[in-house]
């Protein structure tokens, strides 16, 4: 159906944000025109201010409700520790982890998704809902998003969520624009929902000086402490995010994905795939060289099973083609080697969930949403 198909989409573009230097207390200003001139950003600006956001839904994804249980189970408290022994015993992890604990959620290129809302008061749910515990007291929601006018118009429908309307400004060290809930500000577990405005692949610069200042802090003799605003997150949702990204782009953004995700921490991620049978089975075919043309089309972009489990695959501590975005010093994951489970979790063809669509996509013999529960497991600890 196509709302079910756009709903994949409901995200904006990445954004590419221009950052000015201010004279006062290391805060930097914002041309509020960046949105609208900027190339990656201008399709995605256009779309909300003339209201053609067909692909958002104003009711809650169906996948998120159906999946919660499983991306909010709580990384158990010894996985962010490493004990000389050596392999990380998961029976010996699941016993200790008695205590509800909070967790901190991240949705890269949130648009204004009621999902957010909703992952923001699962833990209630699940308290009142559900005999069984997820371990779960608390959970502190943080979304990413280019465009101002999703973060403010969220800001508007969720008036219980009490974020603030006014953003706290970035800095040269939090390349972020915050609108911070009422709980505090984004290092705070009591904060149910904080929207961070800018471009996600700073994330990987601002997160890895953030990291390299608290490690600093910690071997310092001083008493003071440096305060965590991006820090790590024990769970992703990733509302098709990932069909939004550039090809080219998309080794990066998943990178980025592996250093914010804790040991033990889960993504939840939607795709979309677009299948032509036998494609490449005669290149001299004008038809079928259309066809196969049909299938590299985006956004959203087409991500098969087998490119998610290529991503996935290239991380992890001992892997030879890493590269310093997942090195000790900037994952701040040095106790661990670790590696990812991809699991698919749903295959669901639109075109037969609505044959009326056939008609949009007549070069395609599936169009595949799928969901993927991705787990970053603990395979051994490193010698200490």
């Amino acid at each position: 159906m196509v709302l079910i198909l756009l709903s994949l989409f409901s995200c904006s573009a990445v954004s590419g944000i221009n950052i000015m230097d201010s004279e006062k207390d290391n805060v930097v200003t914002t041309d509020n025109d960046d949105e609208s001139t900027r190339k990656t950003l201008q399709p995605w600006s256009d779309r909300w201010k003339n209201k053609r956001i067909g692909f958002h839904l104003k009711e809650v994804n169906p996948i998120l409700v159906k999946y919660a249980s499983d991306l909010l189970q709580l990384p158990s408290s010894n996985r962010n520790t490493c004990e000389s022994s050596g392999e990380y015993d998961e029976t010996t992890a699941a016993a200790t982890a008695t205590v509800p604990s909070p967790i901190r959620v991240f949705v890269p290129l949130c648009g204004k998704a009621v999902d957010t809302a909703y992952l923001a008061t699962a833990a209630a749910r699940t308290e009142t809902e559900t005999s069984t515990s997820t371990l779960v007291s608390s959970i502190q929601v943080v979304g990413l998003e280019g465009i101002r006018v999703a973060l403010e118009e969220f800001i508007e429908e969720h008036p219980n969520l009490n974020i603030s309307r006014e953003a706290i400004p970035r800095t040269k060290d939090i390349p972020f624009e915050r609108f911070v809930g009422s709980g505090g500000d984004d290092d705070s577990n009591n904060g149910m929902v904080s929207l961070w405005k800018g471009d996600y692949f700073d994330l990987a610069a601002a997160a890895a000086k953030e990291q390299e200042t608290q490690s600093l802090s910690s071997t310092s003799t001083s008493t003071s402490s440096s305060s965590s605003i991006i820090g790590t997150f024990g769970a992703i949702y990733d509302r098709a995010s990932i069909v939004a990204i550039e090809p080219d782009r998309r080794e990066d953004y998943v990178r980025i994905l592996d250093q914010l995700l804790e040991p033990g921490g889960r993504i939840l991620m939607v795709a979309l795939e677009r299948v032509v049978e036998n494609a490449n089975a005669n290149e001299n075919d004008v038809a079928n060289a259309n066809a196969a043309a049909a299938t590299k089309k985006g956004p959203p972009y087409s991500v098969p099973e087998s490119t998610i489990r290529k991503l996935f695959g290239r991380l992890g501590k001992h892997n030879e083609h890493n590269n310093n975005i997942n090195t000790n010093t900037t994952t701040g994951h040095k106790d661990f080697d670790y590696s990812y489970k991809v699991e698919l979790l749903q295959e669901t063809d639109q075109l037969v969930v609505n044959p009326r669509d056939r008609e949009r996509y007549p070069d395609l013999d599936r169009l595949l949403e799928t969901v993927y529960l991705i787990r970053k497991e603990v395979v051994q600890c490193s010698a200490l």
